[in-house]
Parts: structure tokens; sequence; C-alpha cells
């Protein structure tokens, strides 16, 4: 057995392992081709429950430890709340309550305010967005469904527009199935050189100690200001023909040469 470690990543290294692959959608339309499936049980996205505080002026983003099998001090702390008859505390911890996001294996193939992009990112999107990401993903009767099938699957407009409590998505998936392979060729990239991330270890939790710390600096009454997102998503799907893909595998593989 050889010993095969993996490449050296500066930029992990330099953030502490926090990766900073996690992308969010951006005003306007954002074109992706979703990925396959990242792990052994077959789906291609990652849930997690996402606090965000503003603290001091500092915008702090993060999941729930509890998505990773982990205590959370914090949501400990508003269930023993809810459970108790304090209705000025229970408004308090109402505006604690984190966002259901989910994380997305994806190629960014157009966006606004364009960026270089020459690998998969990780693409962070609300619920609804992954509630009508998934509707098409199992949609064979409208002509879609295996939307991340690599030589048969679709590419996915996403618009999103507003801010804060306003902001609504659309989410539109093209009209004509595509290879993936042969996009990214066209734009001088190699999709079977790429590597899908690991959406169970990414977007990683804060410590014990630094939720405890968080918590009890808002529970001395530094009232966080929280913007809940209550997005309005559409879907449009527009296609006659009916399809049923066939399974793709987890592994980025080129297709094979005639």
């Amino acid at each position: 057995m050889s010993f095969k470690p993996y490449e050296r990543n500066a930029a992990a290294i330099e953030s502490d392992g926090q990766s900073r692959l996690v992308t969010s959608l951006k005003n306007g339309k954002t074109t992706v081709r979703i990925m396959p499936p990242y792990s052994e049980r077959g789906v291609w996205f990652k849930k997690v429950n996402e606090y965000y505080f503003n603290l001091g002026g500092q915008h702090l983003y993060f999941p729930s430890p509890r998505d990773f099998g982990m205590p959370d001090p914090i949501w400990d702390y508003c269930e023993s709340v809810y459970e108790s008859d304090d209705q000025e505390a229970i408004a308090k911890v109402k505006e604690w309550k984190p966002s259901l996001r989910y994380l997305i294996n994806a190629f960014v193939l157009s966006e606004p305010n364009p960026i270089e992009r020459k690998d998969i990112v990780v693409l962070k999107v609300p619920s609804k967005v992954q509630k009508e990401l998934k509707s098409l993903d199992t949609d064979s009767a409208a002509g879609y469904g295996d939307i991340t099938n690599l030589e048969k699957g679709f590419n996915i407009t996403i618009s999103k527009d507003g801010k804060g409590i306003g902001t609504t998505y659309t989410v539109t998936a093209h009209r004509q199935e595509s290879n993936a392979f042969n996009l990214l060729k066209e734009r001088g990239l190699d999709l079977s050189t790429m590597t899908l991330h690991n959406l169970d270890e990414v977007y990683p939790p804060k410590s014990f100690d630094e939720m405890t710390q968080i918590l009890e600096t808002l529970k001395s009454g530094s009232q966080p200001v929280q913007v809940t997102d209550r997005q309005t998503v559409k879907t449009e799907v527009v296609q006659n023909k009916v399809q049923v893909p066939e399974f793709e595998p987890i592994v980025v593989e080129a297709p094979p040469k005639a």
C-alpha cells in the first residue's frame, strides 16, 4: 500500500481549515449545472440550519452543530425557553431561529458580476429553491428528471431579486438537455479532472466553546439584528418530451471515446 498524501492547500491553511468554497446567489440571474450526488447516500444536497447574527457590526453566518451530530447550546437554550411560559423570552429567542439552507455542488456557468470559474463550487441556496430543484430532478413526466446527469442533464437558471424578507427567486430549467463535459470543454476545462466537494465537511460548525460564547453574548442583552428570509420562489418549466434518464454514478468520469 503506497502513501498518497493530498496536495497542500495554502488558502485552507491560512483560514485554519475553513473552506472559502461556499458561495451564495447574487441579485440577478445565475446559471448553474448541478453536479451528481457527493456521497454513497445518493443525494446531491446537504441540509444545514444556518444561524445569522449581527453582533457589534460583525455579521456571523454558521451552521448548527446539530446538523453534524454535535450539541448546540443555542438550540438547547431556545428549546428550554419555548418550554417555559415566559412570553418575553420566547419573543426574543424567535429572532435567533436558524434558517434552512442547502449546500449543492455546482459549476457556475454565468452570474452577475462574473468571475472566472475554473472549478466546482459549493452553492448555498434557501430551502424553497432546493425544493424546486428537487421537483425538477424527480419530474420525468414533464421531460426533466435526473437534472444532475452529466451527459443528459439540464442547466438551471436561478433569478434572485430583492433583499432580506423581500427577496424572491425564480428557478428556470433550460429546455434542452446538455452534456456537462462538452460545456466545460468549450471553456477549455476538463470536468473529469475536477472533484466533488464533501458537503458534510466543507461548511463546518463552530466549536462548543464558540457557540457558548455567542449564546452568552445574546443573553447579555446585546440584541442581534437578524434578517429572516421569507422568499417567494416561482418555477418555470417548459418541456414537452418525456425522458427517463439513467442513474449517474457518484464519481465524475469522462465518457468513453467512440
